[in-house]
């Protein structure tokens, strides 16, 4: 039997002849599979498997880019180097801090070009938007609790510290929904990091403050703008990572 090289294939053989080619894709993908499901579960796998009463999902989770220990490490370190720069300045940099962070953290979290597993998820029966909403809520979680104990360094914090949880989440779910459209955590986090710094820049440059963005009045001015950019974010997100996600994936290589 003749195997054909990459070079000499032909876009327009028709379907008896692609079965003529002497490559047993199945085999190939169990044996990707299996190599992944090889390896030894974790505490932490084991813990989340129990809670989510889903192997699968405890795999997908704990494999999530953006929760793997020296991105955490480094996102800790962001928010203490704010908070001690909030000491010396008297500016609230964390809550300035905490949409950026994690926005970029959230596109990061799910998606072609960032997840390593994500070609083998998309054949596993878990649905995708599951495994996202479990990535995304955990990710999310753990930027507003990193930020919330950075703030507890800084004294008088406190009543500031509520201040940015709904940027936080609609900057978050504007940079995911960008990365799940464009197929990009790189451009999804850019768009988190751009959309927020015009923000901040644009409540600086009204009220000649840094921290006018987070401020309570700023706050209330752009909240129905937040919550625009969250149902807005939310239905797109939902949309393409929906049942129909797979087959409008097929369709764009047609």
């Amino acid at each position: 039997m003749t195997t054909q090289t990459p070079s000499s294939f032909d876009p327009g053989v028709t379907e008896e002849e692609m079965h003529t080619l002497d490559v047993n894709l199945d085999r190939v993908w169990l044996g990707v599979t299996g190599t992944l499901w090889s390896i030894s579960t974790s505490r932490i796998e084991r813990v989340a498997g129990s809670l989510l009463r889903s192997p699968a999902l405890a795999r997908a989770l704990v494999t999530t880019p953006s929760l793997i220990f020296s991105w955490i490490l480094a996102s800790a370190a962001v928010f203490i180097l704010g908070a001690v720069v909030a000491n010396f300045t008297a500016t609230p940099v964390v809550p300035l801090l905490a949409p950026a962070l994690a926005g970029v953290a959230v596109a990061f979290a799910y998606g072609a070009g960032a997840d390593p597993t994500y070609e083998i998820s998309r054949t596993m029966p878990t649905s995708a938007r599951m495994i996202l909403l479990l990535r995304v809520s955990v990710v999310f979680v753990t930027n507003a609790i990193l930020g919330a104990l950075a703030t507890v360094i800084v004294p008088g914090a406190s009543e500031v510290t509520v201040l940015w949880l709904l940027p936080m989440v609609a900057i978050s779910l504007l940079g995911l929904a960008v990365a799940v459209v464009s197929r990009s955590a790189t451009i999804g986090g850019g768009a988190a990091l751009a959309v927020w710094g015009a923000i901040v820049l644009a409540a600086q440059y009204r009220d000649d403050r840094l921290a006018a963005a987070v401020s309570e009045s700023t706050l209330e001015t752009l909240a129905p703008v937040y919550l625009s950019i969250i149902a807005v974010s939310l239905g797109v997100t939902m949309w393409v990572s929906g049942d129909g996600a797979k087959r409008r994936e097929l369709a764009g290589w047609l």
